[in-house]
């Protein structure tokens, strides 16, 4: 529904020994073959870090804009980690999801 989040399985990894800070951006794509022309939902940028090692979690961090219509959609969006010479990119995206009317509640 439209204000929800939507939970996403986040498996990362850290090869340092130290703790690494990144952003990520991430947008809000329809899905819909009949709305290839929509823009996306630019979403604010999210600050996170990550401990040395591989880790996985549940984040529900990618809320659903309140004026979303019903559709199909997706997440996508990039994390920038900044070493001390070099900052990587890394894109990323979600599995489709349906948005349902606010009014519809399973």
């Amino acid at each position: 529904h439209p204000g929800d989040a939507v939970p996403l399985l986040i498996e990362r990894c850290n090869s340092t020994n130290v703790i690494k800070h990144y952003s990520i951006s991430h947008s809000l794509l329809n899905a819909d073959s009949k709305n290839l022309g929509v823009l996306p939902v630019l979403l604010p940028d999210v600050n996170l870090s990550i401990d040395p090692g591989c880790s996985r979690a549940i984040t529900r961090i990618h809320i659903v804009p309140t004026d979303t219509s019903p559709g199909t959609y997706r997440f996508y969006g990039v994390a920038f980690v900044k070493g001390i010479l070099i900052t990587h990119e890394v894109e990323w995206y979600s599995e489709e999801f349906e948005v349902v009317d606010q009014k519809v509640r399973l």
